[in-house]
This record gives C-alpha cells, sequence and structure tokens, in this order.
C-alpha cells in the first residue's frame, strides 16, 4: 500500500497523463466516427443509415471509455514522467512507490519512511505537473474540438438526407400509406405482479408490428398521485421493445402504457415487506446479591450481564410476524411471544442465559416469508468473579525471631463488594485462629487491610512452624458466602542469638560438596507438598463435579507421588542418624508423612476433599517436625569434629537424590507472570484507547455531515432535492446505529475479566456516553437534525474526555524511559563540552610537543567512547520511536524529527573525523571536527528535552483547546434549539468529577439500602 501523502503529491501528474489520454482518445474516436458517416451518405434509399451511424457512435464511445480508462500502470507512467523531468530524484520515486508496510504492524520501517520523506520534500520544492506541459493539453483540446465539430456535421447530413430519402421511397411505393394510421398490438411485462416495499419496478412494452414514436409510463397509488415516466426504445433493431424503470415503490399502484393517443390496460402492483427488525431493546433484572439496580438498553445488538440476572428482550418489528424465535450457535431455541400489552407488531422473550452465545433472529410471516439477514443478538455472560486477594507484605516465607511483631499486609477487590475480609493464623499447637480485619467493601473498591502479630502472644518458641493465609468473602451466584483465600506463607521462628563458626576445611568441602544438609532440603520438599496441598483444597473448596474429577484425581496422584518420594528419602536419611533426638523427629516426621499418604488415597478413592483437610493438617506435622530436625542436626554438625567419617555411603546416595529431587523457585516464574499480565493490561488499555480515538474520530466526522446536512435542508427549495436529502439523512442514521454497535462492543470488551477491575469508571462513563450516541441515532430517524447536532457534540465531547482520562493512565507508560534517556543525552553533551574544552587548552599552549600528543590520543580515544555512547543513544530513541508510535504519536514525532536533524549533521561521522585527526597529529582540523559534533550532540540533547517534555505537556494544552472549542459549539448549538424549539431544554455537560461524585453518591445509596436490608432481615430472626 502505497503511502497516502504520495499519492496526493502525484495526484496532479497523474490526472494530467489520464486526461491526455482521454483527449487523445476523444479526439480519434470522433474523427472515426465522422469518417464512418461520411461513407453512409453512399448507402442507396432504404437503408437504415441512421441507426447505423447511432450504433457506430455507441461503439465507438465504449472504445473510448475502455481505452482511456483508468489504469494500475498510469502512476508508473507518471512517475517516469516526472524521474525524467527532474533527473535529481535518482529514481527515489520509483523506489518510494514499490515500498510496502509491514503485514503484521502495517507500518513502514525506519528507512522507507526516510525514502518517502526525501521524495516528499522535492515535492514541495519543485512542481511536478510540468512533467506534463500545459501546452500539450491545450493542443489536444483543439483537436478534440475540431474532431467534434466534423462528427457533427457529418451526423446532420446524415439525417437530414435519409429522412428525404426515406419519405420519396414511400411516397413512390404508396402514396396513400404515407398519412395513414394503422392500430397498434402491445404487451406490457410484468403485468400485475407484487414486488418488495421501496424497490424499483422495471416495465417493459413489446410491439408487435407497427412501432409508436413515444411511449409513457403512466403509474397512479392509492393516494391519487400521478407518475410518468417516458420509456426508452431498446437499440436491438430486432427487438421492437420499449422500457422504462419506477425508482421506488413505496404503496400499492396502478399503471398502463400509453403511446400516440392510446392505451394499453391496466394492471396492479401490490407491495409486501420481508419481516423486519426495527429495533431491539434489553431490560436486565440484577440477581439480588449484586445489589445493583435493573438496567435498561434501547436500540442493543449486544448484552452483556452478570451470571444469574434475568434478561429481557423486545424486538420491534416492522409488521406482525407468525412466527418468532432466537437460534443460538449452540443450537438452543428461545421461542419469542407476543408482549403482554398487546402490540402484535412486538415480540419478547424472559430468560436467565448460563453462558455467552450469539443468536440470530429468525422471523417468518404470515405468508411464509422469512426475514433477509437475520441480525444477531449477542449475549455475553460475565461470571460473578471471586475476589481479588493478595499478600501485598511480606508476601514470602519468612525466619522471625520468638520476640518480633510481624506485619502482615494485603488488598482485596471484587466486582460486587466484599462482606467480609481478614486473617487465617495456624499456630505451633495446630489451632487456627480467625481475625476479622473489615467488612462491607463497595463494588469495584480496592481495600487495604494489615495486622500486627505480636509472636509473644501465641507463646511461640525456636524450631515453631507458624502459617497464615488472608480470607475475603462475597456472594457467590448462588447467592451463599464465598470465601477466598490467598496463598500459604510459613514464618519460621529462630533462636534469637544464632552463632556461626567457620568450619575446618575438611568439612567445608564435604559440605560445599554436597550443597547443604539433607535435612534443609527435605524441609524444602515437604513445604511444596503443603504448599500444593493448599492450592488444590483451594482450587476444590467443594467436591467436585463431574467435569472437574479428572483434574481433582491427578492433583491427588501428584500429591501422593510427592509425598511417597519425601517419606522414602526421610526414611534413608533415618538410617544415617545417629542423635537419638534427630532420630525421634524423624521418625515423627514419617509418621506424619503416612497419615498424610493414607488421607491422600482416602480422599483420591472418594473423591472428597474433607480427607484432603486432614492430609493438610498431617503434612504440615510432617514440616514442623523436619525443621526441628534440621534445628537438631545443625547442632550435632557444629558439635561433631572435623574427623567425621566421609565412608557413609548412604549418605552420599541420599543427597545425590535430594539434588535430583530440587525443584526451582518458583518465584521468578511468578514474576513472569505478573510481567506478562501487566503488559497484558497495557495492551488491552492501548486498544481500548485506539477505538475511543477512533470512534471520536468517527462521531466527529457525523457530527460535520449532520451540520451540512442541516444547512442544506434550509437551503432546499424542491422536492427532489428533500428526497435527496432524507436518503443521506437516513444513511447518516444508519452510520450513527453502526456508531452505536461499535460503542456496545467496547463496553463490552472493558467488562471482560481482564478488564473489569481496572477499567470499572470508564465503563461507567461510557454506559452515560452511550445515552447521547442513542439519542442522536433516534433525532436522525425522526428527522430532528438540530438535536442530533447537539447530542452528537455532546457524545463526541465525552468520547474525548474518556479517551484523555485513559490516556493519562498510559502516559506514564514512557516516562521513566524518557527519563534515563534525558539523563544520558546530559550527560553525552556534558562530557562532550568536557572534551572541547580540553582540546581548546591544548590549542592555547603554544607549539605541540610529544606530551601534547600523547595527549591527544587520549582525547581521540574519549571521541571513540562519545561515538559508542551516541549510537546507543540514537538506538534507544529509534526504539522508542517505534514503540511510541500509537499511543504516543506527539512524542513518536518529535524524537522522530530530532533522529533526522541529527543524520544532516552526521555526529557520529565527526567523532570518528575528529578522533582519527587528533591520532594522526592534526590537532586543528580535529578540533574543528569536535565542534561541529558538538554542536550536533548539544541539538539532540534539545530534542530529547523538548520530546520528554511533550510526553503530557503539548498535547493534553491543545486536546484542551479542542474540548473548548467543542464546549462552544454545543453551546451555541443550544442556544439555537432554545430559540427554534421553546420546549427544548439543554442537558448541561458533566465534568469528571460531578460523574465520580454521582458514582460516590450512587455507591452511598447502595450500601445503606443493603445495610437497611441487612438490619431488616436480622430484626426478622430475632
Amino acid at each position: 500500500m502505497t503511502d497516502p501523502r504520495l499519492t496526493r503529491e502525484l495526484h496532479p501528474v497523474l490526472r494530467r497523463v489520464r486526461k491526455v489520454r482521454w483527449l487523445k482518445s476523444l479526439a480519434l474516436g470522433w474523427l472515426t466516427l465522422a469518417a464512418l458517416g461520411g461513407l453512409l451518405l453512399w448507402l442507396p434509399p432504404g437503408w437504415p443509415a441512421g441507426a447505423l451511424f447511432v450504433a457506430a457512435g455507441l461503439l465507438i464511445a465504449i472504445g473510448v471509455v475502455a481505452s482511456a480508462w483508468p489504469r494500475s500502470s498510469d502512476r508508473a507512467v507518471a512517475a517516469r514522467l516526472i524521474e525524467e523531468q527532474y533527473p535529481d530524484l535518482d529514481t527515489r520515486l520509483l523506489t518510494a512507490f514499490q515500498q510496502q508496510p509491514d503485514l503484521e504492524t502495517g507500518r513502514y520501517h525506519f528507512l522507507q519512511r526516510e525514502v518517502v520523506s526525501d521524495v516528499l520534500v522535492h515535492a514541495r520544492r519543485r512542481n511536478w505537473s510540468e512533467a506534463v506541459p500545459g501546452s500539450r493539453l491545450m493542443a489536444l483540446r483543439a483537436a478534440n474540438l475540431f474532431s467534434v465539430l466534423l462528427a457533427l456535421l457529418t451526423g446532420i447530413l446524415l439525417f437530414s438526407e435519409g429522412r428525404t430519402r426515406n419519405a420519396e421511397a414511400v411516397a413512390g411505393a404508396d402514396p396513400a400509406a404515407a398519412g395513414a394510421t394503422a392500430g397498434y398490438d402491445v404487451e406490457v411485462e410484468p403485468g400485475n405482479t407484487e414486488i418488495e416495499r421501496g424497490t424499483s419496478l422495471l416495465v417493459l412494452a413489446r410491439f408487435a408490428g407497427n412501432l409508436p414514436a413515444d411511449v409513457e409510463l403512466v403509474a397512479t397509488d392509492q393516494s391519487g398521485t400521478v407518475q410518468r415516466v417516458p420509456l426508452s426504445k431498446s437499440l436491438d433493431l430486432s427487438d421492437p421493445l420499449f422500457g422504462g424503470r419506477l425508482p421506488e415503490v413505496a404503496s400499492d399502484l396502478t399503471y398502463h402504457v400509453e403511446f400516440d393517443g392510446e392505451r394499453s390496460d391496466e394492471f396492479r402492483v401490490a407491495t409486501f415487506e420481508y419481516p423486519r427488525l426495527v429495533q431491539a431493546d434489553a431490560q436486565i433484572r440484577q440477581p439480588t446479591y449484586t445489589g445493583l439496580p435493573d438496567k435498561s438498553y434501547k436500540d442493543v445488538r449486544r448484552v452483556s450481564l452478570v451470571e444469574g440476572s434475568e434478561l429481557t428482550l423486545t424486538f420491534h418489528l416492522n409488521k406482525p410476524v407468525a412466527q418468532a424465535s432466537l437460534i443460538g450457535e449452540s443450537g438452543s431455541v428461545i421461542p419469542l411471544e407476543v408482549r403482554e400489552d398487546g402490540v402484535v407488531s412486538d415480540r419478547m422473550a424472559t430468560f436467565r442465559p448460563d453462558e455467552s452465545d450469539a443468536y440470530r433472529l429468525v422471523l417468518v410471516d404470515g405468508d411464509g416469508r422469512e426475514n433477509r439477514d437475520p441480525p444477531e443478538i449477542t449475549v455475553d455472560v460475565v461470571p460473578n468473579r471471586a475476589p481479588e486477594l493478595t499478600a501485598t507484605f511480606p508476601g514470602k516465607d519468612m525466619k522471625v525471631t520468638p520476640l518480633q511483631e510481624l506485619v502482615l499486609q494485603a488488598t482485596a477487590w471484587d466486582d460486587f463488594g466484599l462482606k467480609e475480609y481478614g486473617l487465617v493464623l495456624q499456630t505451633p499447637s495446630g489451632s487456627e485462629q480467625l481475625l476479622v480485619l473489615g467488612s462491607e467493601a463497595e463494588p469495584d473498591e480496592t481495600v487495604d487491610f494489615d495486622h500486627l502479630m505480636p509472636l509473644e502472644d501465641i507463646n511461640a518458641e525456636p524450631n515453631d512452624l507458624i502459617a497464615y493465609y488472608f480470607y475475603a468473602d462475597d456472594i457467590g451466584p448462588s447467592g451463599d458466602v464465598r470465601r477466598t483465600y490467598s496463598d500459604m506463607y510459613f514464618a519460621e521462628v529462630r533462636h534469637f542469638d544464632e552463632i556461626y563458626r567457620q568450619a575446618p576445611s575438611q568439612q567445608s568441602q564435604q559440605s560445599q560438596s554436597s550443597s547443604g544438609n539433607p535435612a534443609q532440603q527435605l524441609v524444602q520438599l515437604q513445604r511444596q507438598v503443603v504448599t500444593a496441598t493448599w492450592n488444590t483444597l483451594r482450587k476444590f473448596p467443594a467436591d467436585p463435579g463431574e467435569d472437574k474429577q479428572g483434574t481433582f484425581a491427578e492433583d491427588l496422584e501428584t500429591l501422593t507421588d510427592s509425598e511417597t518420594t519425601a517419606l522414602e528419602l526421610t526414611q534413608q536419611y533415618l538410617q544415617t542418624l545417629d542423635d537419638l533426638i534427630a532420630r525421634q523427629f524423624a521418625n515423627e516426621a514419617a509418621q506424619q508423612m503416612i497419615v498424610a499418604l493414607e488421607q491422600y488415597r482416602l480422599s483420591h478413592d472418594s473423591r472428597s476433599v474433607p480427607p484432603l483437610s486432614d492430609a493438610m493438617v498431617a503434612a504440615r506435622a510432617a514440616l514442623a517436625a523436619l525443621l526441628k530436625l534440621q534445628a537438631r542436626e545443625h547442632l550435632v554438625m557444629n558439635a561433631q569434629s572435623s574427623s567425621q567419617s566421609s565412608s557413609s555411603q548412604s549418605q552420599r546416595q541420599l543427597d545425590q537424590q535430594l539434588k535430583q529431587l530440587e525443584l526451582q523457585n518458583d518465584r521468578n516464574r511468578y514474576e513472569t507472570e505478573r510481567q506478562a499480565q501487566q503488559e497484558s493490561e497495557n495492551r488491552e488499555q492501548l486498544q481500548v484507547l485506539n477505538r475511543l480515538r477512533e470512534l471520536a474520530r468517527r462521531q466527529e466526522d457525523l457530527n460535520q455531515k449532520i451540520q451540512e446536512l442541516e444547512n442544506a435542508l434550509r437551503k432546499a427549495e424542491t422536492e427532489e432535492e428533500k428526497r435527496e436529502l432524507e436518503r443521506q439523512l437516513k444513511r447518516l442514521q444508519e452510520e450513527q446505529q453502526e456508531m452505536l454497535r461499535d460503542v456496545d462492543e467496547l463496553r463490552e470488551r472493558m467488562n471482560r475479566d481482564e478488564n473489569r477491575m481496572q477499567m470499572a469508571d470508564a465503563r461507567r462513563q461510557l454506559e452515560e456516553t452511550r445515552e447521547n450516541v442513542l439519542q442522536t441515532s433516534e433525532h436522525l430517524r425522526e428527522q430532528q437534525v438540530s438535536r442530533a447536532l447537539a447530542s452528537g457534540t455532546r457524545a463526541q465531547r465525552e468520547l474525548q474526555e474518556l479517551r484523555d482520562d485513559i490516556r493519562k493512565e498510559t502516559a506514564n507508560e514512557f516516562a521513566e524511559a524518557m527519563s534515563d534517556l534525558r539523563e544520558e543525552a546530559r550527560e553525552l553533551a556534558d562530557r562532550q563540552e568536557e572534551i572541547g574544552k580540553q582540546l581548546q587548552g591544548t590549542q592555547e599552549k603554544g607549539r605541540p610537543s610529544l606530551r601534547e600528543t600523547s595527549g591527544n590520543s587520549e582525547l581521540a580515544e574519549q571521541l571513540n567512547e562519545q561515538k559508542e555512547r551516541l549510537n546507543s543513544l540514537l538506538s534507544e530513541m529509534r526504539d522508542i520511536v517505534e514503540q511510541s508510535e500509537e499511543s504516543e504519536p506527539l512524542l513518536s514525532r518529535r524524537l522522530y524529527e530530532t533522529i533526522r536533524e541529527s543524520r544532516g549533521d552526521r555526529p557520529v561521522e565527526s567523532l570518528e573525523m575528529a578522533s582519527e585527526l587528533l591520532r594522526r597529529g592534526f590537532p586543528d582540523e580535529g578540533r574543528q571536527a569536535e565542534q561541529v559534533a558538538r554542536g550536533a550532540i548539544e541539538r539532540i540533547r534539545d530534542g530529547v528535552e523538548q520530546a520528554a517534555d511533550s510526553v503530557l505537556g503539548d498535547e493534553l494544552e491543545s486536546l484542551q483547546r479542542a474540548k473548548d472549542e467543542l464546549a462552544t459549539l454545543t453551546q451555541s448549538i443550544e442556544q439555537e434549539l432554545s430559540r427554534s424549539d421553546p420546549d427544548f431544554r439543554p442537558q448541561p455537560a458533566r465534568t469528571n468529577q460531578q460523574r465520580q461524585q454521582e458514582g460516590q453518591q450512587r455507591g452511598d445509596q447502595q450500601g445503606q439500602q443493603r445495610g437497611d436490608q441487612q438490619g431488616q432481615q436480622r430484626g426478622d430472626q430475632q
């Protein structure tokens, strides 16, 4: 795809090239027609010379149009003409036209843009139109005029002489037949028929025998309005046929054909309509657990609702139908019933969708006609998400002292509000303490909560194991309280004082070779088993259904295999222990592992979750015993001498097996997942931002067309002009409806799981904007152009404000990168200034010396380093240009201009030249080259600083000016509407702060209502 700017610059030359070909073909065609007419003058009387002349003229016209028709090769011809006219282009224009954008991104690469930019600069400096001189066009016009006059003269002579010859021949053959008239035998098609209302009607009149001179179609509709349409004769001389067309048949009518004072029989045309959807409205009854008010939407094609909602779809049809149903892609069929208020042309259905689906609306009228292109109604069922619960601090396992006060922090969020949230603490004794830290959070509210846990209060002792996790409650789809847990974290209680001694060299080597004692590695393995068990319990809070039996069984098999391996390794390690206390801890851990294995197998066989909870308790007890074993083993190893026996083959085998089973830390994987999630959120925000930018631009274009149409309607005088403007108004209404569909699609995208949390406020603002888009469509349907312009302007302003809000959220994406880039540019410029001062100092010393030569070599190395840093800086600038092209166009453009201007200064080449000159002993020339490079680097620094300042500054100012202009335009339109329509009341524009206040007030009201309901329920229970 050629760059549009290049196409615009080439358009004048392309137009002249095509005009030259057109004038040549036209002149040749007229000359050919004139020559053929001269030959037809020699035909004997009785030959249809005039008809042959007309037929030849039509054939020649077709040939002229075919030869002069625009071709795809015209651009190449125009480009070659320009290259011939301006040789300094050096085939760059042809090269620019051959460039194609990237198939994935749809954009040009950096070098491609450079070639196009050079050609565009040349086009602005030179007049490319001179590639086709105007004198050549004038000569062709003169030749064309001469050919036209010659062909017209030949045609006049041919028709005048042919009429005289035919009259003489008829008079000579039968003088009485010249003035005689005869009856006509006519057949009219299609006769009595029926057609779809609003379509055109083609009428054909075929005569047998004599042909009339003029034939006219006369049609009369039900209101008595008469239309007369002249019928044209067919060019086929062997088929005496006349035809004409009624452009639009809006109602039943009768018609006949008139010719030479006679008329045909009367025929009737009946009109019908296919069943068609006029408008679809949706009413959503929210589930009680959401606490949200019911919603209703007009003119929808996409509906997004929460699972458990009751959906009522009302379809306004153009006429009553015999059958109506919704057919989903999944095969489900939902019959539509007549509305309860008795409006027979409307159908409705009320149902509770369980899953997302796309339904086709199938309509059948009383005559068996089905609707063409059944519209699609998309129902998106949004699941009731479990609360988002994240442990923010410390967010990892820790080692603590018995006197430490542990600070635990977390955040929680839920789409429909939290009922309760807190902390669950598992003490060393095995009991659990549930600490409630808060309740009643609003929908889409992020709650931060923390707890200070003094370990002294729970009598923590060294080698104890403390586990904790957070929880959050919300209302699930069934209406019951649903509890969600965070990850489980462990706090190992260590001694308040730990003594570390340097081990002997032999023991140190043995310790290094074994990569840690086996007890520590067994602790790590058992900790992973406990964590995996906890994650399985979180995944399956209740007994799994049939669809999850397979996953539940696989998880239990994995847990069983892991615990079996841990038990075998523990038993092997037990054989290597000599210390009685250590053996006691190892035996205790093994016994608890056996209990855990029995519960794992019981849970697997019964496919139930309760035995898994018991397995969790046993596995945690095994972990606590292993921690005590680890501490005991640490003391024993410190007490042993450096002559410890190294002949324990079983010990080495155990170490080797533990090494093989050592699992990698998942922290990096989790970090990678968080980074991927953050990148996904950024991509979603950029896509929503681009979509909002497109919708705002489209609404602006529609508003301009509406304003132009309003002015044209005021100036329209004839009925034909008004009908044409009404057709244009209908097309604008269809475009506005398409705009409404796209707004609904964007609203549905904001309501997806991955966007629902961070785009909650934007989604509410878009729902308010949808009302203005809907009002614009309805006003256009009712032909209230002024009101449509007012509501459309409000919609445009709100779309732009919403786009600005989201853009502010994504504006910091390049803030850190630009800050680093600016610092690098400043350091580069400062360093170059220091080098310049050193070179200036060597110049002031006077005569050169060996010391100066050595100093120049050092400066040459510094210049080389500056060259490498400059290349790195320019590379980073190119990366930011490509990355910010969509989201930050002003930043991308300014950085690109800085790079383009630096190419003209050639700073990299200047630094390289200065370094080489200094190295070879030419200090004066080196200083000159360094001054050139220094000036270019300073300009790069200034460009980077301006680009960094433009990330938020200049563009927001221009956007604010655009908002002020829109506000002024809206005010003028509303004033004009107030003068023309006394009932019109302008709708005040709401600021973002007012919208947030209104949302907060609604949230407070909803919270108060839920509080009153809960208070009443408690009173009823009491």
